[in-house]
């Protein structure tokens, strides 16, 4: 994976580590009311609560499966990506009253992971190439 691409590889394992970060930090934020962000969301917080919880572990497993170069974390990272994007955009109650940091990072995600899959791809089938020669 790494040798592939290993800026994206480094931006990725970066940018799970940041979700990892912002989950734990919203869950927190959630369980002592900071700031009343209680207040700031549609339905009951503790669905947010407990969810951001367990996207958490997803991005940490995630950056785990890329340090070990597992096929599955780039899917992971995709899927929490999604659920990065759909969730924020939940919370806010269908419309953005602003655009988070958080917003703009799962769809870099979203975007870059196929990408970088690609890329992956396509180094695997030329190291297939000079091995066949």
């Amino acid at each position: 994976m790494k040798k592939s691409s290993p800026r994206i590889y480094y931006f990725l394992l970066i940018l799970c580590i940041e979700k990892v970060v912002q989950h734990i930090y919203v869950t927190y934020a959630f369980a002592t009311d900071i700031d009343t962000i209680r207040t700031d969301v549609v339905f009951d917080y503790r669905i947010f609560m407990y969810s951001g919880m367990i996207i958490a572990l997803g991005f940490f497993f995630s950056a785990y499966g890329i340090l070990k170069e597992q096929k599955w974390s780039l899917n992971l990272l995709w899927i929490l990506g999604w659920t990065d994007f759909v969730g924020e955009f939940i919370a806010q109650g269908g419309r953005l009253q602003f655009v988070p940091l958080s917003y703009l990072l799962a769809i870099v995600i979203i975007i870059i992971v196929p990408i970088y899959k690609h890329r992956i791809n396509r180094f695997r089938s030329q190291e297939d190439l000079i091995e066949n020669s």
